[in-house]
C-alpha cells in the first residue's frame, strides 16, 4: 500500500502533466468551481440526463460562483465542445447540459486515475 506521501505526489505529478498537454484537464482543474460544474454535469450525464441550469445553481454553493459566473462557465465550456447545451422542448427558456464525448472520456480516465492511485 502506498503511504500518503506517495499518493501526494502521484496526484500532483498526474496533475501537472495533464494540465499542461489536454484542454479538457486545464479546464477541469482551472478552479474549484469548473470542477464542482464538470462533476455535477457528469453525475446526471451518467445518470442519461442532463442537468439544468437552475439545477446547478441551486446545488453550487455560491460562495464557490454567482449565478452570472456560473452562466460564463458553462458557455465557456461549450463554446470548447466540453459540454453539450440543449434546450428543453416545452420551453425554450430551459437550458440543459451534458458532457460531450471527449469530456466524458477524460473523466473516464481521471476516474481510472485516481481508482488507481487510492486503491494501492
Amino acid at each position: 500500500m502506498l503511504g500518503l506521501e506517495s499518493v501526494i505526489d502521484l496526484v500532483k505529478s498526474d496533475f501537472y502533466l495533464k494540465k499542461s498537454s489536454d484542454p479538457c484537464y486545464d479546464f477541469f482543474y482551472s478552479s474549484a468551481l469548473a470542477h464542482l460544474i464538470s462533476l455535477e454535469i457528469a453525475s446526471s450525464t451518467y445518470a442519461n440526463q442532463c442537468i439544468s441550469y437552475e439545477e446547478l445553481c441551486k446545488k453550487i454553493p455560491s460562495k464557490l460562483g454567482c449565478r452570472s459566473t456560473i452562466y460564463s462557465t458553462l458557455n465557456y465550456a461549450v463554446s470548447k465542445g466540453f459540454f453539450t447545451k440543449q434546450y428543453s422542448k416545452k420551453d425554450r427558456r430551459v437550458r440543459s447540459y451534458c458532457l460531450s464525448e471527449k469530456y466524458s472520456l477524460m473523466l473516464t480516465q481521471w476516474y481510472l486515475d485516481q481508482k488507481k492511485y487510492f486503491s494501492n
